[in-house]
């Protein structure tokens, strides 16, 4: 297995528009960064692609954020999505996890409810989204296009969807 190192588009845009607002970011796209560490986990049977968690570890306690947004693509790629957030969690509880992506999009619910670590899901485009997000973390009940745990009631709340964007034009660049 080998896989192509570059980072994907649609990170790049949110990092561009968080750096806009400006937002110190950085990401760290496991598969990029390493994309030929491949291991078999049999206890798991699967195949693990990319860095260690040794190495999320260290980066997430040098750059030592507020928010960690997580990217997913396939539902088949949860048990790795949710242990990163368990991962984020373990080093340091009050960080803000943020889940993304095709597959905690359309599974915004059953992803809040399978793992107690992710804070909120960014539904669909998240350019507009995060950066709204970011600036009112405190009260989510105000923003489109995110489902969240309630943090009293441990109630999952979906918001409002938020409208698709009709041009590119509208948002950074990366």
């Amino acid at each position: 297995l080998v896989f192509l190192p570059f980072e994907p588009l649609g990170l790049q845009y949110i990092k561009s528009a968080l750096l806009t607002d400006g937002h110190e970011i950085d990401i760290l796209d496991c598969l990029a960064k390493h994309p030929r560490k491949v291991r078999f986990l049999k206890e798991k049977n699967l195949f693990r692609c990319g860095s260690e968690e040794k190495y999320i570890e260290k980066t997430i306690k040098n750059f030592r954020p507020n928010i960690v947004g997580i990217s997913g693509m396939f539902y088949s790629q949860a048990a790795s999505f949710y242990r990163i957030a368990d991962l984020v969690k373990e080093i340091d509880p009050t960080i803000f996890v943020i889940g993304g992506g095709a597959f905690p999009s359309a599974y915004k619910e059953k992803t809040l409810i399978e793992n107690k670590n992710i804070d909120a899901i960014v539904i669909g485009e998240g350019e507009n989204t995060i950066t709204e997000l970011v600036k009112n973390i405190d009260d989510l009940r105000k923003i489109k296009g995110i489902c969240f745990r309630d943090q009293d009631s441990k109630e999952i709340i979906c918001n409002e969807p938020r409208t698709v964007l009709e041009s590119m034009d509208k948002i950074a660049f990366p």
